[in-house]
C-alpha cells in the first residue's frame, strides 16, 4: 500500500466516525412536543392550580407562580423530559448542544405563558 493510499484509507475512516457521531448526535436530539400544544397544556395547568385555590387568581407573572408551585413543570416538562431521557443512551461526553436546545424550547414556553399571564389570561 503506497503512502497515498494509506493516508485516503485514513481519511476515509475519519469521514465515515464524524458522519457516524453526527447521526448518533442527531438520533439523540429530543422531538420536543408542538411548541403551541405545550403551551396550551401550560395554561391549562396553571387554570387548574387556579381553580384549586395552589396558585391565586391575580398571579400576574409566570416569576410570581414560583411563590406558589415549582413553575417551571407546566406544560409537563419534567414529564416529557424524563421519558425521552430514559429512552437514550447515556452520552460519556455530554451533549451541550442538545441541553441548550432543550432550555432553549422550555424558555420559549415559558415566556409564552409569561406574556399570557401578564396580558390578563385573555
Amino acid at each position: 500500500m503506497t503512502r497515498i493510499e494509506n493516508e485516503r484509507r485514513i481519511h476515509e475512516a475519519l469521514a465515515e466516525k464524524v458522519r457516524l457521531k453526527a447521526q448518533r448526535k442527531a438520533e439523540r436530539k429530543p422531538a420536543h412536543p408542538p411548541f403551541d400544544q405545550t403551551v396550551a397544556v401550560g395554561k391549562a395547568q396553571i387554570l387548574r392550580d387556579i381553580a384549586a385555590g395552589t396558585v391565586p387568581a391575580d398571579v400576574a407573572s409566570f416569576s410570581k407562580l414560583h411563590d406558589h408551585v415549582d413553575a417551571n413543570y407546566y406544560g409537563d416538562a419534567f414529564d416529557w423530559w424524563g421519558r425521552w431521557a430514559e429512552s437514550q443512551e447515556p452520552d460519556a461526553n455530554g451533549d451541550v448542544e442538545m441541553v441548550e436546545a432543550d432550555c432553549n424550547f422550555w424558555n420559549r414556553v415559558q415566556d409564552a405563558l409569561d406574556q399570557w399571564l401578564k396580558a390578563g389570561r385573555p
